[in-house]
């Protein structure tokens, strides 16, 4: 991988098209209407439905994943508990923007954004995770399984007969029939997903244009994260997960590389039934992911420790040599500027 490596740029940039079949699940819902509960769908250009996991819930995911492996110290008061919510305080450094503070202090906010508005600064990041709708490739099968709630009241085997005795700790409802049915979606699918990365965007603020963590933390951040992108493939979660655990058949696929500014980032939709062999041979680096072995033993390359310590020296680097000789050029014209007026 190191020979991919672009050694005049400091980008670098992993694109994951997945597939990923699922059956027996009911992992992301819309709404429900009285006692049925409607599922997630989409309307494609062929004007059919298709079963869907919307992006907010693959990121949602993604998120759980990574705030699982970070410990407290790495996650900024919100994100610690799982908040939206990017206001909470964090140690602030003069000689880092708003944004790279946040950055900074913390994993999550460091890799998916957020957007705090309202104070005299606003603080934004654009995500350096994104990823797409989880979306079936055909219709999907999908039906309603059918529930029922017992009364709790019911007790001894004696029927109820009056209102004191439908009454109890676990149900004051005097009105509630001895049972209820309520429906359920149960869907089966193979989803087509897209994930991508940008690994020189860690541990760097945007507004500043300078790395603002050490090399090995750094390193250690990346291997977090992409842990965390393995685990949304495999341990795909949900709504519904006490009841309807899915059931994965397979997970495939294949992933790109961008490593400099020239190459074009090839995304060929899992939709595409050609999506693997078009990615393959019109990328300039891609791998073949045929099997869930295969796309950890990919994972793991790209988490080795040495691999990353030559992309992050590299783009360390460049931005040194690069940016801060743009800087030096951008002051020198500035004081050239003011001694031309001086003298006017």
């Amino acid at each position: 991988m190191v020979s991919n490596m672009n050694l005049e740029d400091y980008l670098f940039q992993l694109n994951w098209m997945m597939t990923i079949e699922v059956d027996a699940e009911a992992l992301n819902n819309e709404e429900a209407i009285g006692n049925v509960v409607k599922p997630r769908t989409i309307t494609l250009r062929d004007g059919l439905a298709r079963n869907a996991m919307s992006g907010a819930m693959v990121k949602r995911v993604f998120v759980k994943k990574l705030r699982g492996l970070c410990t407290p110290e790495e996650l900024c008061p919100t994100c610690r508990i799982f908040s939206p919510m990017k206001n909470g305080e964090v140690e602030i450094d003069e000689n880092l923007s708003a944004s790279g503070n946040r950055v900074k202090h913390c994993v999550i906010c460091d890799a998916t954004g957020f957007m705090n508005a309202g104070k005299q600064k606003n603080e934004k990041r654009f995500s350096t995770t994104k990823n797409s709708w989880a979306i079936a490739k055909q219709p999907g099968f999908s039906e309603n399984a059918i529930y029922t709630r017992v009364d709790p009241t019911h007790e001894g085997g004696k029927e109820k007969k009056t209102k004191g005795e439908r009454e109890s700790e676990g149900n004051t409802n005097g009105d509630q029939n001895t049972q209820m049915l309520f429906y359920r979606p149960v869907r089966s699918s193979e989803y087509g997903l897209v994930f991508s990365i940008d690994l020189h965007r860690i541990g760097f603020d945007d507004e500043k244009q300078m790395y603002i963590l050490s090399k090995e933390e750094i390193i250690h951040r990346i291997q977090l994260i992409l842990t965390a992108v393995e685990q949304t493939f495999l341990d795909i979660e949900g709504a519904m997960m006490n009841v309807n655990h899915p059931h994965i058949r397979s997970i495939k696929g294949v992933v790109t590389e961008k490593t400099n500014r020239f190459q074009t980032a090839l995304k060929i939709s899992p939709l595409n039934e050609q999506y693997i062999e078009e990615n393959l041979s019109a990328s300039d680096v891609a791998y073949e992911l045929p099997t869930i072995s295969a796309l950890m033993e990919r994972t793991k390359a790209y988490k080795d420790t040495d691999f990353l310590k030559t992309l992050v020296t590299r783009n360390m680097n460049f931005i040194e040599q690069h940016f801060k000789e743009e800087e030096k050029t951008k002051e020198q014209e500035g004081k050239e500027m003011k001694k031309r007026g001086k003298k006017q």
